[in-house]
């Protein structure tokens, strides 16, 4: 691999890491208003939200923590 597609790889790597950062964002505040749609989203086991945190190197449990006691406040 040239330098060139090496660095496009980077790139390409750190937009998909910034939208998912985005993605993660967005539900985690929708979450914590009382969205269930993300709220589901945060809690369910195995699914993409458990893969992203695995990508994007997050702490997934205290994640959902964090979601379950901003619902529980209400």
């Amino acid at each position: 691999m040239n330098n060139y597609a090496a660095t496009t790889v980077k790139r390409q790597r750190c937009v998909y890491r910034n939208l998912w950062a985005t993605v993660l964002t967005d539900s985690f505040t929708d979450a914590i208003h009382g969205d269930k749609a993300s709220m589901l989203w945060f809690t369910a086991k195995g699914g993409m939200f458990s893969t992203l945190c695995m990508l994007l190197d997050l702490p997934e449990q205290k994640i959902r923590e964090v979601v379950l006691k901003g619902q529980t406040k209400k």
